[in-house]
């Protein structure tokens, strides 16, 4: 007597999605991404600052360019982080 098992191969793109949202890879990689580009622009602030200050500009102007620089960033860290933890268990409750 002779079986056969009649199986459908899973495609792979199925396979790697389904991974991808198990592990949660796309959100991590948005907030990796998004402390790094906040690392990067406190960092070039810093410099713009320093070389700014240096070359006589005064520090309004300066504050200024930093504002417009960090206030993107900082609402695109609050969007992101916020999609991070939403709908995540977390260890330590608030309640």
């Amino acid at each position: 007597m002779k079986y056969t098992i009649d199986v459908q191969p899973i495609p792979m793109t199925h396979t790697i999605a389904v991974a991808l949202e198990k592990l949660r890879v796309t959100r991590r990689v948005g907030y990796f991404f998004t402390l790094w580009v906040t690392y990067y622009s406190i960092q070039h602030c810093f410099d713009y600052a320093h070389a700014a200050l240096e070359a006589g500009i005064s520090s309004g102007e300066v504050a200024g360019v930093i504002a417009a620089i960090m206030v993107p960033v900082s609402g695109l860290q609050g969007a992101v982080i916020s999609f991070y933890h939403k709908d995540r268990p977390h260890a330590v409750s608030t309640q």
